[in-house]
């Protein structure tokens, strides 16, 4: 919440009282960003004089209240705060500071609709606006809006816009740590980001606001570290702790912890890795979905599986998945959310066209005595052109609903089945064969040390070489077979018809397809990748999709534990079916 910091504004106390609000409004403010212990006391001070106060000065008093209440996650009463403030603003700032945290408030608990419905109102407003303040304040909000988006290149636009009409240093500092933050964003590397870094750590020392960076900051040491320099990463994040802790902002301090458990995890270091993990679940509301609990429960499943703790690993992973579905849960509301919004927005443009073109029509009807021939041509011409329009229009809805149909069914990288509409297909397909009594085969594939060509090739080689996975797969399996990304580097498939022997067949057939062939990441850069398989089929664990896939992961963790690079099929003797590497 940046942007509720930025413009100390001026009240209209008696002369002998104004300095003295004025003052002790600006420490509070300024109290805000750095130390969450002395604002409280600020307005503590506040209140004591708040007879003396103009109504404008009471009411930035209750938005400086609001955002208390919003720092210590009493959301509820800090809404009804930001509400009243918007039903009576009495001064522009408050109003656009108070629709700002009603923005980020919606975006957290993830009413996005309201949220993005919001933003585009003050995207309408921007270009009628004369405060610059003003202005700045919603220039922020709309690139937050757009990061949270990923829309990475408007963001930039928008900063560019920021840094050029900025009145304050506090808003140069805000606008050079959106640009450092976009930047890594984007892919940036520490060579290509590090001037616009210190430049923005400058930037917000000189406006005596250093922990507006902390989240740069944060972005920065996994930049470290993700190239390679966990050592070096490790030693930031310790110089970096005090100013982080500070705050006392939790969003932060899990931030801290996560990036310090991937350091840990990079160095082979468990039990600091441990350690750092608990402490983000720590940081953090046990019943919330983020990205830091999903990445620590990711770490600690990780951890406990490399010490040998499967039963530990097994309740790490199934607590990395509520976070991972939630997560794609959360992706699948915003895309709609902004398709509804932009539907919103080209339907009342539509309805603008329509409206100007039945002014034309009326236009046309009044020169109807003069040139009845010419406006029988006319009106002939504006009625096509209405129902090319609507044609248009019926034509682009439904592009859009198919557009959302697909993001709802398939996965964005590699085109085939995400994990919902894999398990919607296999338990269909399940049901048909049950009745008929066909037999079915499931298999699970699970990338072998996918996690090293992340960290060692980057993210975007590790989305290489997930399509070529899926390509390779493509090619070895039948138009009925049912394939799908059950998450991250593993994959689920179903083949109807199959037994035992056939499955095993084909999934070693993918098996080495993948191990003997080589994947190109970069010009003249290739590496070979391999996975292990777990198989399962409907003779062995019934037709219930649920019981099909614990048997599958069982034998594809017995895989993973003889070595990788092989195909283990579940039996009901004490040791399951291996294929030989």
């Amino acid at each position: 919440m940046l942007l509720l910091f930025l413009a100390p504004q001026t009240g209209h106390a008696p002369p002998q009282e104004r300095p003295r609000l004025n003052d002790l409004f600006r420490q509070a403010e300024q109290d805000m960003s750095t130390d969450r212990a002395q604002f409280v006391h600020s307005l503590q001070r506040l209140h004591t004089d708040e007879q003396q106060m103009t109504p404008a000065q009471r009411q930035r008093l209750l938005l400086l209240d609001a955002i208390q209440y919003d720092q210590a996650g009493q959301s509820e009463q800090a809404t009804r705060m930001y509400k009243s403030i918007l039903a009576r603003p009495l001064d522009p700032l408050n109003n656009v500071r108070a629709r700002a945290a009603l923005i980020t408030l919606d975006m957290r608990d993830r009413k996005y609709l309201e949220a993005y419905s919001m933003t585009n109102t003050l995207i309408e407003e921007l270009p009628n606006i004369k405060d610059q303040r003003v202005k700045s304040m919603i220039i922020i909000v709309i690139i937050r809006v757009l990061l949270n988006k990923k829309q990475y290149d408007a963001a930039l636009e928008y900063i560019d816009q920021l840094s050029r009409t900025a009145t304050s240093s506090r808003t140069h500092c805000v606008a050079d740590v959106f640009r450092g933050q976009t930047l890594i964003y984007r892919g940036g590397t520490l060579a290509s980001v590090r001037k616009d870094y210190q430049k923005a750590i400058e930037t917000c020392r000189q406006a005596d606001i250093p922990g507006f960076a902390n989240g740069l900051r944060l972005e920065w040491a996994g930049l470290i570290n993700s190239e390679g320099h966990p050592d070096r990463a490790i030693a930031f994040l310790r110089s970096i702790r005090a100013e982080i802790f500070r705050t006392d902002y939790q969003p932060h301090i899990a931030g801290y912890y996560d990036a310090l458990t991937s350091a840990y995890l990079q160095q082979g270091k468990y039990e600091l890795a441990r350690k750092s993990a608990q402490a983000v679940l720590a940081a953090n509301d046990p019943k919330s979905f983020n990205w830091t609990l999903q990445a620590a429960y990711k770490a600690l499943h990780e951890i406990n599986e490399h010490d040998g703790n499967t039963a530990a690993a097994l309740a790490m992973y199934k607590k990395y998945m509520e976070q991972y579905k939630a997560s794609v849960t959360d992706a699948k509301a915003q895309a709609l959310a902004y398709q509804i919004i932009r539907q919103d927005v080209l339907t009342k443009k539509m309805k603008l066209d329509e409206l100007n073109k039945q002014n034309n029509i009326l236009q046309l009807q009044q020169a109807l005595d003069r040139k009845s021939v010419e406006t029988n041509r006319l009106y002939a011409l504006m009625l096509l052109l209405v129902l090319v329009v609507i044609a248009l229009w019926a034509y682009r809805t439904k592009h859009l609903q198919m557009q959302f149909r697909r993001l709802a069914h398939y996965d964005g990288l590699t085109g085939i089945f995400n994990r919902q509409h894999f398990l919607d297909q296999a338990n269909r397909v399940l049901r048909r064969l049950q009745r008929t009594r066909h037999p079915a085969c499931l298999l699970i594939l699970d990338m072998d040390h996918f996690k090293r060509i992340n960290d060692h090739y980057g993210h975007i080689s590790g989305d290489v070489v997930l399509e070529y996975v899926a390509r390779v797969c493509r090619d070895e399996l039948r138009p009925l077979d049912v394939f799908g990304r059950l998450g991250g580097e593993e994959f689920g498939i179903l083949m109807p018809g199959c037994d035992q022997a056939k499955g095993i067949e084909v999934g070693n057939r993918i098996r080495r397809a993948l191990a003997y062939a080589a994947v190109e990441l970069h010009e003249g850069e290739n590496i070979t990748v391999t996975a292990s398989v777990g198989l399962t089929t409907t003779e062995m664990s019934g037709y219930v999709l649920r019981d099909l896939m614990v048997d599958a992961d069982t034998v594809l963790y017995e895989a993973k534990r003889n070595g990788r690079n092989q195909l283990v099929a579940f039996t009901l003797e004490p040791e399951a079916t291996a294929a030989p590497a």
